[in-house]
């Protein structure tokens, strides 16, 4: 598989995990009770799966280790950059900079997600409609 290729897999991956924890529900609405028992351990822990910045970092943090500790072949953005090796030095930049990737690009795409909705999306009875931008004229 090519670099681009990986870094948009792993980008998706983190994306997805995040939305999930952060805003869905699950099975059973464990997300959602797990969102509400931080919350009520610690307002400040609680937060760290209620925003859109907070947890893909370390949803980075957990990727970027499980590369660098266990599999050998890079799949995280610093790793293809980087390289897997065993310098600490570089084992460390590796992760940090896998955390701000993750942040980042997750950060970007939910932006990016709540810009489109507001322009396409109208709320209406509680319900949200579709405008087609083409039947607007």
């Amino acid at each position: 598989m090519s670099t681009i290729a990986l870094i948009i897999v792993y980008t998706m991956a983190v994306y997805g995990l995040s939305e999930m924890v952060v805003f869905g529900s699950g099975p059973f609405h464990i997300f959602e009770k797990w969102r509400n028992f931080t919350e009520n351990i610690n307002g400040h822990f609680g937060e760290l799966f209620q925003c859109m910045l907070c947890f893909p970092t370390w949803v980075g943090l957990l990727f970027s280790l499980i590369n660098v500790l266990f599999i050998p072949i890079a799949f995280t953005p610093a790793c293809q950059l980087l390289g897997v090796g065993n310098n600490v030095f570089v084992s460390l930049l590796t992760v940090f900079i896998d955390m701000m990737y993750a942040a980042g690009s997750c950060w970007l795409l939910y932006r990016l997600e709540e810009c489109m909705d507001r322009h396409f999306n109208v709320e209406m009875d509680g319900e949200e409609e579709l405008i087609d931008v083409d039947e607007e004229e």
